[in-house]
């Protein structure tokens, strides 16, 4: 396992200016040197897992917890890294005496956890000021996003032409329980919400390059927020993010380079039910959603062609195997050009793309010591393999697991979420 040094230490600024107003950009050295564990992942066989155990901690922050109803790691293959943020426990304080509003990077290379927000400081006054458009800054003037997700659900995503990872939050100024921690950003919470309204937004960022947050005004109509329980995806294919918005059951496409948004179309007749998954074929350009709450969809499999701006119902997930955000994780394998589902601890399913068929109905058993938490997935494509993330609801006491499906000559196109 490698460790990240006093070096890498020094490079964690989280958000925050230092030695005489440089701003420290944490992820500045990555990609890492691979470790000894990639070759342990390169050597794996067909339907194999390997338990990579406990991430090495940030040396500054510590490691990242467990977070309920996050279904994805947003991975970011230029870095050789994966996203990870969301709430667990309502209102939860970290032992350091921040809250749970923090963001990890997963460096995959040195399996090490990378801190980029350590999470907002708990009490009555964090130094905060509401911007002209109802944004937070810190007392260095920079931008923070303070309680913004609540949950992940799977409103995070990454950039892959930007390098910027992005999110959509939860609430208008706030999420809802960082305000019970947080006196100050309850007293600045009015305000916040009374300049931002009759505004459109582009998505929350933070760049990799620059290390910093970033949100702005956009021109036209466009979604403010969501209640939470949507959808984000980025769709390298059309340089636009796709957005599920709970808040009023409308489809959204936000174009990057025109910083607009424009309503998209809608899904298939049927119903969609509440927390279903997502996943980008980087083959085609589609995106899957699958799963939900509720019956029907909890059957559905559909995919979404951003080009032409239609859906087509796919097979159907078999009735008994729901999936939500809190109960399954779902990523694209471009080695093996399938869908892979999985239920956490009642084991995995397989959609066959070309073959348009389910090649594993029934879930395959997860593997000896797999435990029912699991906080988080992503598919890296360089090493044709599935992490899965998983520890205890706001726990520090996670571990890596991977899976292979099968063994491929050539790993495919990279994919994202």
């Amino acid at each position: 396992m490698v460790r990240r040094t006093l070096a890498s230490a020094l490079l964690v600024a989280c958000a925050a200016i230092a030695n005489g107003g440089e701003h420290l950009n944490p992820l500045a050295k990555l990609p890492s040197p691979p470790g000894e564990h990639i070759a342990k992942i390169k050597a794996l066989g067909d339907n194999a897992w390997l338990d990579l155990g406990k991430p090495a901690p940030d040396p500054k922050w510590g490691g990242s917890r467990g977070r309920s109803w996050c279904p994805g790691l947003e991975y970011a293959p230029d870095l050789r890294g994966a996203f990870h943020t969301g709430e667990g426990v309502h209102a939860f304080i970290k032992p350091d005496g921040h809250y749970m509003d923090d963001y990890f990077v997963y460096d995959i290379n040195a399996h090490a956890w990378i801190c980029i927000y350590p999470g907002t400081v708990a009490g009555e006054d964090q130094g905060l000021k509401v911007t002209d458009d109802g944004l937070f800054a810190g007392a260095d003037g920079l931008l923070v996003p303070p309680g913004l997700l609540a949950h992940e659900y799977d409103q995070a995503a990454y950039d892959s032409d930007q390098k910027k990872f992005a999110f959509i939050p939860k609430g208008l100024s706030t999420g809802w329980w960082i305000t019970m921690k947080c006196a100050q950003l309850k007293a600045l919470a009015g305000d916040a919400n009374s300049k931002m309204k009759g505004k459109a937004f582009s998505p929350w960022y933070y760049d990799t390059k620059t290390a910093k947050f970033e949100r702005e005004v956009v021109k036209g109509k466009g979604p403010l927020t969501t209640i939470g329980a949507g959808n984000f995806v980025y769709l390298p294919v059309v340089k636009k993010f796709w957005l599920r918005d709970t808040s009023n059951a409308k489809n959204w496409l936000y174009d990057t380079a025109a910083k607009t948004w424009a309503e998209a179309a809608d899904f298939p007749e049927r119903p969609l039910g509440g927390e279903p998954l997502s996943c980008y074929d980087s083959k085609r350009g589609m995106l899957y959603i699958a799963g939900g709450n509720e019956q029907p969809a909890a059957d559905g499999l559909l995919a979404y062609d951003p080009k032409a701006d239609t859906w087509t119902e796919l097979k159907t997930i078999p009735r008994a195997e729901r999936a939500t955000h809190n109960s399954a994780s779902m990523t694209y394998d471009s080695a093996n050009d399938v869908v892979v589902l999985s239920l956490h601890d009642r084991g995995t399913l397989v959609y066959d793309v070309a073959a348009a068929k389910w090649t594993i109905e029934k879930p395959l058993p997860a593997p000896e010591g797999w435990r029912k938490a699991t906080t988080g997935a992503f598919y890296d494509p360089e090493n044709n393999a599935h992490y899965y993330f998983q520890a205890g609801d706001s726990k520090d006491d996670g571990t890596m697991w991977v899976y292979r499906y099968k063994r491929a000559e050539e790993p495919g196109a990279p994919a994202e979420k």
